[in-house]
């Protein structure tokens, strides 16, 4: 078996140090400004990466990110182990049964979450193609832009809504099964794509490739949670809490290789066994505390900050195409938001508080950008956009609160609440 010599096993670590060291800095020093905590670790990545010191230090950049391919190979190695843990615990936030109280409400919202953002994401990709300078062809770089401003960042609204006390109330409650469906559905379609295209891995015809992904998405919501409830149930009788923990996670590789066989990728496959374990009584809290907290503060900030090194942010920057695509992403979902909120009789600012939420793209939309710059599907300028836009929406979706709490002051709630909602 190949193994890294000492200098490539020396590299390599240094890098790890140079990108999570720097990662969780500028984290942590984004965060004492209210903003999130990826656009710290991103910019740790565009300072490690071509943008910065691959421009004032060009052979030490390549010296330390470049040359060394074995140790760029095992960087890379773990980067993709990190994209598998994030839509792993992506997942894992993900609960069923409080998706299915939320009534009408959600139907209407989730609905059109999707299919206002696809149909303006379709043909945003139409008419931007031309000067995308992309490979693949027209209707399946229109589908991929609908697929990508479909999507939602279910964490990063997560924990908009809980710093701002409303995660726990009817509005919280009602963004976040939105958000869930839209991360869901956004997915599939952004699979489908991905396997459409013929960039990713097959090893099976795309028909079986389509058919799996809508099998196994019925399987989510059907008897996953089942079967994995059972297999830790027998694992919790037999073995430690740490025991759990290990099985989850092989039941997450597993799926996520099988998911990689048939060509819609292992991120699927990770994000499907979040779901399933997620729903079973043994995955007590704390076991999902551990996984969620190394994830957060350790393979995340790695990943973010690898994105920086994908490419240069200011030589592939165009300002027409961010502007398209920035535009697009708030119309979209706010359009679905104001539309689907009439429906499920909720006022204007509660509507448009949902819609600055499911409008955020964070780190999803980066993840979804990045899966597609390594598949070749777009080019640097079309991801810088799109992380451009994830970050966007991701700072604005903090003004949820001074939007929301005229309505909580009106109606005499400290926290935020919606007492005029009908769910």
């Amino acid at each position: 078996m190949q193994k890294l010599i000492p200098l490539q096993l020396m590299i390599f670590l240094i890098q790890i140090i140079c990108l999570l060291g720097l990662a969780r800095l500028f984290g942590e020093l984004v965060k004492k400004f209210d903003l999130p905590i990826v656009l710290g670790e991103l910019l740790a990545g565009v300072i490690l990466g071509p943008t910065v010191l691959g421009t004032l230090a060009p052979d030490f950049f390549a010296s330390l990110f470049h040359l060394p391919i074995d140790a760029g190979l095992a960087l890379d190695g773990l980067m993709s182990l990190s994209v598998i843990f994030l839509l792993f615990v992506v997942g894992m936030e993900i609960e069923l049964n409080e998706i299915a109280k939320q009534g009408t409400a959600v139907v209407w919202l989730s609905a059109l979450g999707i299919i206002i953002p696809s149909l303006i994401g379709t043909g945003v990709g139409w008419f931007i193609y031309g000067m995308s300078g992309v490979t693949v062809s027209l209707p399946l770089f229109a589908a991929f832009m609908g697929s990508a401003l479909s999507i939602s960042a279910l964490p990063v609204i997560a924990r908009i809504l809980l710093d701002l006390k409303l995660l726990k109330t009817p509005l919280g409650n009602l963004t976040i099964a939105v958000a869930t469906i839209n991360d869901a559905v956004g997915w599939m379609l952004f699979i489908v794509v991905l396997s459409l295209s013929g960039l990713a891995q097959q090893n099976v015809s795309i028909a079986v490739s389509l058919t799996f992904t809508v099998g196994l998405g019925l399987l989510v919501v059907t008897v996953l949670p089942k079967i994995m409830d059972m297999i830790l149930g027998f694992v919790a009788r037999k073995l430690s809490p740490g025991g759990i923990i290990g099985t989850a996670v092989v039941m997450m590789l597993i799926l996520a290789v099988v998911t990689e066989y048939v060509g819609i990728h292992a991120v699927f496959g990770a994000f499907a066994a979040g779901i399933g374990v997620s729903q079973s009584k043994y995955f007590t809290h704390d076991i999902k505390r551990s996984i969620i907290e190394f994830t957060s503060d350790i393979l995340a900030p790695l990943f973010f900050a690898a994105v920086g090194l994908k490419v240069n942010f200011f030589d592939s920057f165009d300002f027409t195409m961010v502007l398209i695509i920035l535009i697009a992403a708030y119309v979209s979902k706010m359009l679905a938001a104001w539309i689907g909120g009439y429906f499920a009789h909720l006022s204007l600012r509660e509507s448009t508080a949902v819609g600055l939420g499911i409008a955020a793209r964070g780190g999803m939309g980066i993840i979804l950008a990045t899966i597609a710059l390594e598949a070749k599907f777009i080019t640097p300028s079309i991801f810088t956009a799109l992380v451009l836009m994830a970050i966007v929406t991701s700072v604005s979706a903090g003004f949820i609160k001074s939007i929301i709490a005229p309505v909580s002051e009106k109606n005499g709630r400290a926290k935020g609440t919606c007492p005029s909602m009908r769910l």
